[in-house]
């Protein structure tokens, strides 16, 4: 590498490192650094607000027309199902540790994002009762992204 490529290669990753934060997501209160970011961030606020036992706030993410397939509940099928269940998850759940594995595509304004995650569920005595993958579905709407689809399985 030339010393005028090293120089080039510095100032664009020092330009990144010192890069603003970006803006906020104003209805949803997050700070957003890139699409991955910012998929991240809205699938934590979902899974964390359910997991904290507050299911409205958690079901206000999901489109009107989402479907949840979630092993071991029901199927659902829009936001009153979705509540039903959400109330039955709730109850039993008191923490979630999540390991990302794939975000994409990684465009802004995409019409769909995928999140791909791993998920440990713990009960409210932090009991490890279920390790499983949930694939998530966000779409691009006039209110930011939401919920399409949430598909989740301990065979994955």
């Amino acid at each position: 590498m030339s010393l005028l490529q090293f120089v080039c290669v510095f100032l664009l990753v020092c330009g990144a490192w010192r890069a603003p934060a970006g803006v906020a997501a104003a209805e949803r209160g997050i700070e957003e650094r890139n699409v991955e970011d910012k998929m991240i961030a809205l699938t934590d606020k979902l899974i964390d607000t359910l997991a904290n036992g507050h299911v409205d706030e958690s079901v206000n993410m999901f489109d009107p027309e989402a479907i949840i397939s979630d092993e071991g509940y029901p199927p659902a099928i829009g936001k009153e199902a979705i509540h039903k269940v959400g109330e039955i998850i709730a109850a039993k759940v008191g923490r979630v540790e999540k390991l990302y594995l794939d975000v994409a595509p990684l465009e802004e304004g995409a019409a769909f994002v995928y999140v791909l995650l791993g998920q440990k569920l713990y009960n409210h005595e932090n009991e490890l009762f279920n390790d499983r993958k949930a694939l998530i579905i966000w779409r691009n709407t006039d209110d930011g992204y939401m919920v399409y689809r949430l598909m989740s399985n301990s065979n994955v």
